[in-house]
């Protein structure tokens, strides 16, 4: 899975002066896994939605449906 790597607005400075990582909502979070899972499921079967959609344990429906929701199709 890839790392969460904290973006500039998600630092903040404590009152002790120390700077902070704000963790990012857990649906933010999960919607970045998902896309990087897709696009990862997409190189790995040049394309083929079909056999993607099957390497990621989901049916050709919910996977188009996914690339809508993540702006990919």
């Amino acid at each position: 899975l890839p790392a969460l790597s904290p973006r500039p607005h998600e630092l903040s400075v404590c009152q002790e002066g120390l700077v902070s990582q704000e963790l990012p909502s857990l649906t933010e979070a999960l919607a970045r896994v998902e896309r990087e899972l897709i696009l990862r499921a997409l190189q790995l079967h040049s394309n083929d939605r079909g056999k993607a959609a099957h390497a990621l344990g989901v049916s050709v429906r919910t996977f188009y449906r996914r690339l809508k929701e993540h702006f990919l199709l």
